[in-house]
């Protein structure tokens, strides 16, 4: 995992993020032949955020969020949802409330995202 500074990127109404990690899981997942190619758990990789609320803020809160593709791009993927790059998520960040092919989960890191995450890693 690494994290890479960034210049405040203001993301309206959601706030301010400043710093980003993106985590992917290596080796990548493969669908098992017994498994829905379609399942909508299953996760290569998540990005995490530190947000605040404005510029002159100092405490925020961590956030992971994932990306999928959009059912209107009728496109899909495995696994299901995947971390963007360091170099896609800003430009993917200031999409968030537009129409695109990709949609996000977002979610704040607490103890039952690390009980999800542990489920699946082992």
């Amino acid at each position: 995992m690494i994290f890479q500074q960034i210049e405040d990127l203001e993301v309206r109404p959601d706030g301010i993020y400043r710093v980003l990690g993106s985590v992917s899981l290596i080796p990548e997942p493969k669908p098992s032949q017994n498994s829905d190619f379609h399942k909508n758990d299953s996760f290569g990789g998540f990005n995490l955020l530190y947000r605040v609320r404005s510029a002159h803020e100092r405490f925020g809160d961590w956030h992971q969020i994932r990306f999928e593709m959009s059912p209107m791009a009728r496109e899909m993927r495995y696994p299901h949802w995947w971390a963007h790059t360091h170099a896609e998520l800003p430009g993917e960040l200031r999409l968030l409330s537009a129409m695109h092919i990709y949609q996000h989960q977002r979610r704040a890191l607490d103890h039952e995202w690390f009980k999800e995450l542990l489920s699946h890693l082992v």
